[in-house]
């Protein structure tokens, strides 16, 4: 069987352009033959004992062939017309254009150069990335599929693995995963769903899977409430002091800093909760944080931190918190108050905020003395963390009508002394991450006096100032 090829007759002039027909061909083809007459001004020229190079300028570079093995020879019996075997790399898509370059004499170092001529390649349809179109496609999509699908599984399967092979103590501050398992007071759970600062017991995201024995500790025969004084256990398992046990904490459930929790609640009044402190901890009693259970629901609790007096418990905006039995919270002293950090109206620290908090981020306080000159003792400072427009709410309490408060913004009063101290003052204030606020307070004369400001952040980026004050 013959080759079959594509032939392309030329006729080329040494001094002028000739026309030609436009021609193309296709990159890769390697059956292009391109046959060329060669004149002088119509005459012919004769090529034999010359050496020809054609030379092809092309779009991503240059090529040449010649008649020493690479692609060109003579036409037998015409000795001005030559025969090129266009190979691939002369061409690539776009325009091509040519020249030969005709070697003569003894030593073939008379040269001359022909007019050009020029032809089109394009790309072809077929590539490295043709698929065979067969009937069997179907078959190969739901295979590809069902691989796909299996893959899948076997991830989820990973996952749900590693997320059972976890068993600790549960962290109000950790997220977790469906299967994971947590000891809480004692007792094992397994979690239904993900969830972040939900505790245990909440049956909708923990199931209880061993729970702990009426002793506190988990050994034992736990049907039986009287244990014999040679199991080491107490005697009477189910009442500690006329009381259920569950009245009380255990010790490993509360933070290593807390000696004991007492309850206590009077007649026609809201809950005491005193939370007696370690000696050394009492002059860090501001800004300290506990997380603590309560073990009955109250409206409007105080919290009476190592006998120093009992102090309301607040959530966002100085509201009183509402705590129901078994609540866990985050609990932190702030300003001659507590706070909640924790639950659906709790508020955040500054470094832990995120859209719709409620952040107590700033407390101003001065005990005594003459301070007439505006300076940094009784001020508070708030840095932005990202740029915006901030609408901020600011004032004072105080047991002198004489205090003043001022609001500045990296040093620049922005709002005038404010002397009315039962005004709350809003203002809105463009900031970029790194400028900061600061309410300053000062008072003309000596006396025991002492003005503690709080700013709320809430719905960020607005900036919403709440002001709780205490005074002696």
């Amino acid at each position: 069987m013959g080759d079959v090829k594509k032939r392309f007759q030329l006729a080329l002039d040494l001094k002028r352009p000739a026309g030609n027909r436009d021609f193309e061909v296709v990159e890769g083809d390697s059956g292009n033959v391109l046959e060329i007459t060669l004149t002088d001004d119509g005459a012919a020229v004769d090529l034999q004992g010359c050496r020809v190079v054609a030379v092809f300028s092309k779009s991503n570079g240059t090529a040449s062939q010649d008649t020493e093995g690479n692609g060109i020879t003579l036409m037998s019996g015409r000795k001005n017309t030559l025969i090129i075997e266009l190979y691939p790399p002369s061409f690539s898509p776009g325009l091509v254009e040519c020249e030969l370059l005709v070697f003569s004499g003894e030593a073939q170092d008379v040269l001359v150069t022909s007019a050009r001529f020029n032809f089109k390649c394009k790309k072809g349809i077929a590539g490295a990335s043709t698929l065979l179109s067969r009937n069997e496609w179907p078959m190969l999509v739901n295979m590809l599929k069902s691989l796909e699908q299996a893959v899948e599984a076997e991830r989820v399967r990973q996952l749900e693995h590693e997320a059972a092979s976890l068993f600790e103590e549960y962290s109000l501050d950790k997220s977790y995963a469906k299967m994971n398992k947590v000891a809480y007071s004692g007792s094992s759970y397994l979690c239904l769903k993900g969830c972040t600062g939900i505790a245990p017991p909440e049956p909708q995201y923990w199931l209880l899977i061993a729970s702990k024995g009426l002793d506190g500790t988990g050994t034992g025969d736990m049907r039986e409430e009287v244990y014999a004084y040679s199991s080491g256990i107490v005697k009477d398992a189910k009442k500690l002091n006329s009381k259920e046990a569950a009245d009380y904490a255990l010790a490993a459930d509360l933070n290593a800093l807390i000696s004991s929790l007492n309850v206590r609640e009077a007649e026609g009044e809201a809950p005491d909760f005193l939370l007696n402190c370690l000696p050394e901890l009492l002059e860090y009693a501001d800004g300290m944080q506990w997380t603590v259970r309560f073990n009955e629901s109250a409206e409007a609790p105080t919290l009476n931190v190592c006998g120093l007096g009992a102090a309301p418990l607040l959530e966002a905006y100085g509201k009183a918190a509402k705590i129901r039995a078994g609540q866990v919270v985050r609990v932190m002293r702030l300003g001659g108050a507590f706070f909640t950090l924790s639950g659906s109206s709790g508020i955040s620290l500054p470094e832990n905020a995120a859209a719709g908090d409620t952040v107590i981020f700033s407390a101003v306080k001065q005990s005594a003395g003459t301070n007439s000159a505006w300076n940094a003792v009784a001020s508070s400072t708030f840095t932005a963390k990202r740029a915006g427009v901030y609408r901020v709410k600011f004032g004072f309490l105080s047991h002198y009508d004489t205090c003043e408060a001022k609001l500045m913004k990296n040093g620049v009063d922005l709002a005038g002394s404010l002397t009315t101290f039962t005004e709350l003052r809003s203002i809105d204030v463009s900031l970029v991450a790194g400028d900061k606020l600061t309410l300053h307070c000062r008072a003309p004369y000596d006396g025991k006096w002492f003005t503690t400001g709080i700013f709320v952040c809430a719905d960020l980026p607005e900036l919403k100032a709440a002001l709780s004050v205490y005074g002696s």
